[in-house]
């Protein structure tokens, strides 16, 4: 079962041309694991949409839970490796500027998987150093139709929509940033992309 958005946006080649074979490397490693990363939050929200279509029994509950924490992790692991992408030196202008782009629409997300995984600290009203969280309404792991939110430490409340279109956002500003890049293919043949409507 495939979920409607299910893309096959993959490296366009084994290598980036650089000078500097080690950072080329560690880069299309990271950009590797990226992909890995939505290509997980893709398979998740399939699972998330057919609990979602069950009769709404218990155990149809838990796994929808289930599949929207999975979905937030998997989306903040990407923004995690993309902040971590966007302090490498050498990295073309272009390429950071993709990188903030996608930390700004799912950055905030990094508070919501905190909450969600230090649960025990949000049950107390306390962030991580132990101070109080600064809102008296705690929400932990909570839906509002398909949108998925919790009280992050600061007191905000941030919320995620699990669907097809926030994944399609995801991976349209990975695959820009990707295309920021020279790449190579066998022979040392030089990649290009693919034109719209080519």
């Amino acid at each position: 079962m495939h979920s409607e958005n299910e893309t096959g946006l993959k490296l366009p080649g084994p290598w980036i041309e650089h000078p500097d074979r080690d950072w080329a490397f560690l880069t299309r490693m990271l950009l590797d694991a990226l992909l890995d990363q939505l290509k997980e939050a893709q398979l998740v929200l399939t699972l998330f949409q057919e609990a979602s279509a069950q009769d709404n029994a218990s155990v149809d509950c838990q796994l929808r839970l289930l599949y929207a924490k999975s979905f937030v992790y998997a989306l903040d692991a990407a923004g995690q490796i993309i902040r971590v992408l966007k302090g490498y030196e050498h990295l073309p202008v272009t390429a950071r500027s993709h990188c903030e782009r996608f930390l700004s629409q799912f950055g905030v997300l990094r508070g919501l998987r905190n909450s969600l995984q230090h649960i025990e600290q949000r049950l107390c009203g306390i962030c991580r150093r132990g101070k109080p969280i600064p809102n008296s309404l705690l929400v932990l792991g909570a839906f509002r139709e398909n949108s998925f939110g919790a009280t992050t430490a600061e007191g905000r409340y941030v919320e995620i929509e699990i669907s097809n279109s926030v994944l399609v956002q995801a991976f349209a500003i990975v695959e820009d940033l990707i295309w920021c890049f020279d790449w190579l293919g066998p022979g040392n043949i030089r990649l290009y992309r693919a034109k719209v409507g080519a």
